[in-house]
């Protein structure tokens, strides 16, 4: 305030004002990540952000497509990351320098609250209110994440050769599927 006395007995003239904004929570990792084909039925997905948030199940939920139907996930468990971290090295050094926040990364375990139906595209939704626990700003805009789960294994493509031409008298013979395909299986029906 204005008046105000230091050590050295000089007076502030004026009111020092300032202001400050905590940090927006920020998604930096998802599994399964952006674009992934091979989402399965009781999938459980987990999304790391740089600071807890409160009340993430209520923000955060799939949507099926094209119909927009919105499926809800649970909260099945939460990870301090960088605890995790020390724990899996405990040998490693951790020093946390003064300067620096401290690390608050964490990662939310999500799952369905009912099994996804196979071959149906889907976005994950991150709500734009979705606040963090340190402050009161939210991940601001919406974030939606388009995802698929597999579906019935079809043949996507046939090709010969290294090069992938129609002209292969030796070989070999590639095949690419939709989804994960065991090769033993495969082999067996092969004739």
């Amino acid at each position: 305030p204005k008046g105000l006395r230091s050590a050295d007995g000089a007076t502030l003239a004026e009111t020092y004002r300032y202001s400050f904004e905590t940090a927006r929570p920020s998604l930096y990792r998802q599994d399964p990540p952006p674009e992934s084909a091979w989402v399965e039925p009781h999938q459980v997905f987990e999304l790391s952000f740089d600071q807890p948030v409160s009340e993430i199940a209520s923000h955060v939920w799939l949507e099926l497509l094209p119909v927009h139907e919105r499926v809800a996930l649970s909260l099945e468990r939460t990870v301090d990351v960088a605890t995790e971290e020390r724990q899996a090295r405990p040998r490693e050094r951790w020093m946390q320098p003064d300067r620096e926040l401290p690390d608050a990364r964490t990662r939310y375990a999500l799952k369905p609250e009912r099994p996804l139906p196979l071959d149906t595209a889907m976005e994950l939704v991150v709500d734009g209110a979705l606040a963090g626990q340190q402050g009161p700003l939210t991940v601001g805009a919406q974030q939606r994440t388009p995802l698929r789960t597999y579906g019935t294994p079809r043949v996507m493509r046939v090709a010969c050769g290294y090069d992938y031409s129609t002209d292969c008298p030796y070989g070999p013979l590639t095949l690419t599927f939709n989804n994960p395909i065991d090769v033993e299986t495969l082999e067996s029906r092969i004739a």
